[in-house]
């Protein structure tokens, strides 16, 4: 599976990119989620989105690459999975990359933007499933 696509999940509010990436440290990115509206509005404001809109991604570490995490600064990291082979995180901003055209944010668009993030719960419940891993508290 490529992306990005929409995800029939979250009521079109989502992109998903499904194409494994592999990052600066090494790690892959699994797949990563986005807030459609974001998106479509900073690029309309802005020309690009510049990271606007990110939700969440799913990585995965080696165990060497998971070792070196420790006593690191991992702000926005949450190690929930592994495998005999490897690590899993969630990583998601520490900041808040909702966007609406102009600049203005309504109640609406946050409490959305919430909903949007509860669902986090629910996709690494499934990613475990599905792969066949074991819950991990790191």
């Amino acid at each position: 599976m490529t992306g990005p696509y929409n995800c029939n999940g979250c009521k079109g509010f989502c992109l998903v990119c499904a194409e494994p990436v592999v990052n600066d440290s090494g790690a892959v990115v699994l797949f990563t989620v986005s807030e459609k509206q974001s998106i479509d509005d900073v690029i309309k404001d802005m020309g690009s989105a510049n990271g606007m809109g990110w939700l969440f991604s799913i990585v995965q570490y080696t165990p060497e690459m998971y070792k070196e995490t420790i006593g690191e600064d991992n702000s926005g990291m949450s190690f929930f999975a592994r495998d005999d082979n490897n690590y899993y995180c969630y990583f998601t901003a520490s900041d808040v990359r909702l966007y609406r055209a102009g600049g203005v944010l309504t109640a609406e668009a946050l409490t959305e933007w919430q909903m949007l993030k509860d669902m986090s719960t629910v996709v690494r419940t499934g990613f475990i499933a599905k792969n066949g891993l074991t819950l991990y508290n790191g």
